[in-house]
């Protein structure tokens, strides 16, 4: 018997807000990410209408439909963004075994390159290795990226992360000119041959972590998204009725018996915040003006070694009565070419899924168990010193 490490919640409307409480001694970790992003300017703007995106009249727990139409019926996206994303594997390979299959978070879904932030190592550092070893790419040391946005998420499987959102622009970067999707996409289907092979023979199972780590699959595919197909996709991934966004997750949730797909809200925030943008100029002011640790310190709300019901007080303070997080999201863009100050302000009910890869939450093994007693002793020590 095989045994899928999947939960599904009866109540599908409400899966966002029980995938996110805590259960444990709360860890925050710093991640960073890549938007790697081009510009293809058309005459004609690419709408998004409501409709499109298979809402129902109860389907609005993040109140996300606000937030991206702001109370009509379309959007337009006309400054002419696409998106190099990464579809994610379903499955944990890492994690599963012959008798257990674990899943990934974010499964199926199209991200930006990223994961968390290792011992030793920038932020910088960080968002080039993930970049580089999630889309199979060379990063040259003369890559341009830059830090856009900090966001922290809200807990997933007790971990909540910051994120760096770096962007890397391809006027920039004339690598990424060189880039070919196609190779890449056949080096990643090579790479899940090879895995498979290593699974058949038996060799996989003998394999130590770090040599499992070079060989198991991550990525299923990458692929240029114009930005109304990239927030389209985000969108739903908080439906309550699932919409999948290919075949390829389609055949993989069936397979592993999945019940919806995770949310992505965080991920459609920072692609919005882009769009906003109307060329590389406003990109390149902003991002030269942009305080990131300063930026760390408005946005963090949730601190290392908190319990669950600390956290859940701070949900309830944040939502006012609602029992998940609300998130106040502002996002400011100011053009150098005609000085407009553009600023959406909105409350998400509901809150926001943190979006990792798999390594951020499957790398919980005894060394991170014994992390979080330590973390709890002292929060208990603490607590004893006082009374």
């Amino acid at each position: 018997m095989i045994v899928v490490d999947a939960t599904s919640s009866p109540n599908t409307t409400n899966h966002i807000l029980a995938r996110t409480q805590t259960t444990d001694t709360l860890r925050v970790k710093l991640a960073a990410t890549v938007i790697v992003a081009r510009q293809r300017l058309s005459t004609t703007p690419h709408v998004l209408t409501l409709s499109e995106l298979g809402t129902g009249s109860s389907d609005n727990v993040e109140n996300r439909i606000e937030y991206l139409f702001g109370g009509k019926k379309e959007r337009s996206f006309g400054n002419g963004w696409e998106l190099l994303l990464g579809q994610s594997e379903v499955q944990n390979h890492l994690r599963s075994t012959p008798q257990h299959v674990s899943l990934m978070r974010y499964g199926g879904e199209f991200k930006f390159a990223g994961g968390s932030v290792d011992h030793n190592e920038t932020m910088e550092q960080a968002a080039r290795r993930e970049l580089s070893e999630e889309f199979l790419c060379t990063v040259p040391k003369s890559a341009k990226l830059r830090l856009f946005d900090v966001k922290q998420t809200r807990p997933v499987q007790n971990t909540s992360y910051i994120m760096h959102n770096f962007v890397c622009l391809e006027t920039e970067n004339e690598w990424l000119h060189d880039m070919d999707v196609s190779k890449v996409n056949h080096a990643l289907l090579q790479r899940r041959q090879r895995f498979h092979n290593l699974k058949a023979s038996g060799a996989f199972y003998k394999m130590n972590k770090a040599e499992k780590e070079t060989v198991c699959p991550e990525v299923h595919a990458i692929e240029w998204l114009n930005m109304k197909t990239a927030v389209a996709r985000s969108f739903t991934s908080m439906n309550a009725d699932i919409q999948y966004v290919n075949d390829y997750q389609r055949h993989e949730f069936e397979r592993l018996n999945v019940k919806h797909r995770d949310p992505l809200f965080i991920t459609m925030t920072v692609m919005t915040a882009l769009d906003r943008f109307s060329g590389i100029d406003d990109i390149v002011q902003f991002t030269d003006q942009f305080d990131g640790q300063k930026e760390r310190e408005n946005i963090q709300w949730l601190s290392d070694g908190m319990e669950p019901h600390e956290v859940q007080q701070i949900m309830q303070e944040r939502s006012g009565h609602h029992p998940g997080a609300g998130v106040h999201v502002v996002v400011e863009t100011k053009s150098s070419s005609n000085s407009r100050s553009n600023e959406h302000t909105c409350t998400i009910e509901g809150g926001q899924g943190g979006e990792d890869r798999e390594e951020d939450a499957s790398d919980d093994g005894e060394e991170e168990g014994e992390e979080r007693r330590q973390r709890k002793r002292k929060r208990e020590s603490k607590t004893t010193s006082k009374m």
